[in-house]
């Protein structure tokens, strides 16, 4: 009994393990097609307080292979951002909350920006890890929450992937 259950166990890890290897190779496959234009991607947002946050899914313009991402903060007080020792200013009207669009490598993976704050009694300059998932992965997160709850899942399309084919376990 105790053995069953032990080996069940390694079996569904092993499953989980196969799954996430296949997933993370399609998506490394796709990263080198996306082609220029403006994309909507989830937007991670790590570090501070946890009070700020930025608005995901957020504008990604790719333009002859450059990607930048335009955060809108929950917050007017974020002056500049720093991004590889560059200074961005604020692109929001007075009174808005604050909007910068700063340039990023590559989706998926994260990256250091720094927040210049005035909302305490003195400015103070706040380390922000920032991750830009890629548009083929928001295409799959959001067919999966589009699909979700469906009760007729014979049609159910995963972005630019297909159902092939199922085999017993």
């Amino acid at each position: 009994m105790k053995r069953t259950k032990i080996l069940k166990a390694a079996v569904l890890l092993a499953c989980l393990a196969a799954c996430g290897f296949f997933i993370k190779q399609i998506f490394f496959k796709t990263e080198n097609k996306i082609s220029d234009g403006i994309y909507s991607c989830y937007v991670n947002l790590e570090g501070g307080s946890g009070k700020a946050t930025v608005n995901s899914p957020a504008n990604v313009t790719i333009e002859s292979g450059d990607k930048k991402v335009e955060l809108v903060w929950s917050s007017p007080n974020y002056d500049y951002m720093i991004v590889d020792d560059i200074h961005y200013d604020n692109e929001a009207a007075v009174g808005e909350n604050s909007v910068f669009t700063i340039p990023f490598e590559n989706f998926d993976e994260p990256f250091k920006v720094i927040g210049d704050t005035t909302a305490m009694s003195t400015p103070h300059e706040i380390e922000y890890t920032i991750t830009v998932i890629s548009p083929e992965v928001n295409h799959i997160v959001d067919a999966i929450t589009t699909n979700s709850g469906v009760e007729d899942a014979g049609e159910v399309t995963l972005g630019n992937l297909e159902y092939v084919s199922s085999m017993p376990l």
